[in-house]
Formats: structure tokens, C-alpha cells, sequence
């Protein structure tokens, strides 16, 4: 996945808090590393993985189209970003869990979540999907 660092903010311990983009979208989120370390990045786009502290809502999307694949600010959770995609693989972990890839259809983009924190909900491959995640985090991969 890939992002462009818009603004960088406050640090907080080995993160910083900064404005990213993702496609047309400009939201905040955590990236791994000091203001110093990641100044060279302002304005690039740059390769990098992602973590999420929680899922803090979702929805099953049944009129999904590809086109509809985002990752953006919530405009109904405060501090929450919204990632909608398709469920691309479903891999059970037990039998009470699985392991969900979410995938951004606007290029070679997935996030993985698991069912548990979709209380228990398991999509069906090829199902769109939305949800809202708190803590998003980004680690650049040239830093």
C-alpha cells in the first residue's frame, strides 16, 4: 500500500501524528517515526504497512462496486477512518474465528481483520465490506 504524508504533526513516543493520503482522500493517522526521520517524505508518495488499534463499527456493503473502495476519514466516528473493500480471502482459524483479506480494489491493497472483531461475523468471499478503524497506523518502509 501507499501513501503521501500531507502534514506532520505532534509526536507521541516512537510515532507521529500527521495528515496522510490514500487515493483522493486526506485523513489523520499515526506514522511510525520521528518528525525528523520522516520530514524527507512530506509530499511522497511512499510504500508502507499498516495497523489498526480496533474496529470501532462496520457494515456489509451489498451493493458494493469496486469503484467504491476508499480508505477516508469517518464522517460518523470521531478519529475513526473508514476502509471499504472487497472480502478477498477468508481463512478459518478455528472454529469459531477466521482471518478476513480485505481488499482495496484500488490497487494491490488489503487489510486483514479477523471475525472476531467483527463480533463473530464471517462475509462471504467476494462480499463488500466497510468498516471504521481507530488507531490506524502507518510504517513506512524506507525509514
Amino acid at each position: 500500500m501507499s501513501i503521501t504524508v500531507v502534514q506532520l504533526g505532534v509526536e507521541h513516543g516512537s510515532l507521529t501524528h500527521a495528515q496522510v493520503q490514500h487515493g483522493a482522500h486526506v485523513f489523520a493517522a499515526l506514522v511510525n517515526g520521528s518528525r525528523e526521520n520522516l520530514a524527507p517524505l512530506l509530499g511522497c508518495q511512499t510504500l508502507v504497512e499498516m495497523s489498526f488499534q480496533d474496529v470501532a463499527d462496520w457494515r456489509e456493503l451489498p451493493d458494493f462496486q469496486d469503484e467504491d473502495s476508499c480508505m477516508q476519514a469517518s464522517a460518523v466516528i470521531r478519529n475513526a477512518v473508514v476502509v471499504r473493500g472487497r472480502v478477498h480471502n477468508v481463512l478459518p482459524v478455528d472454529s469459531e474465528s477466521s482471518v478476513i483479506d480485505l481488499h482495496l480494489r484500488t490497487g494491490q491493497e488489503f487489510i486483514t481483520i479477523e471475525s472476531s472483531e467483527l463480533g463473530g461475523f464471517i462475509p462471504t468471499v467476494g462480499a463488500g465490506l466497510e468498516i471504521h478503524v481507530q488507531g490506524l497506523c502507518f510504517y513506512p518502509a524506507n525509514t
